[in-house]
């Protein structure tokens, strides 16, 4: 396969798809701050800062996938104050 995955963020989600997009053939591009020490040799790194839009767009290029797996911290009270104004459904608070 040739097609090429953008993946931003390696927490938990990036590292698990990077992983099975590798096994299924396809060339990863991660793409977060600093280089993870735990990212496969068959992975490519690019630094890049989400918030900057123009980082953001040069990651993009050639990328026929693009993988969001962005991590904010949490400490609960949004989620749940969220949570609440949409019945159990958290969009709907916003």
């Amino acid at each position: 396969m040739s097609q090429q995955i953008a993946v931003f963020g390696f927490g938990p989600v990036g590292r698990a798809t990077t992983e099975a997009a590798l096994k299924r053939g396809y060339r990863v591009k991660v793409a977060v701050r600093s280089k993870p020490t735990t990212l496969s040799n068959d992975a490519t790194f690019e630094c890049c800062d989400v918030l900057d839009a123009t980082a953001v767009r040069n990651v993009v290029v050639g990328a026929s996938q693009i993988v969001v797996a962005v991590g904010f911290p949490y400490d609960g009270g949004d989620m749940a104050e969220l949570m609440a104004a949409g019945n159990g459904k958290p969009c709907e608070g916003l």
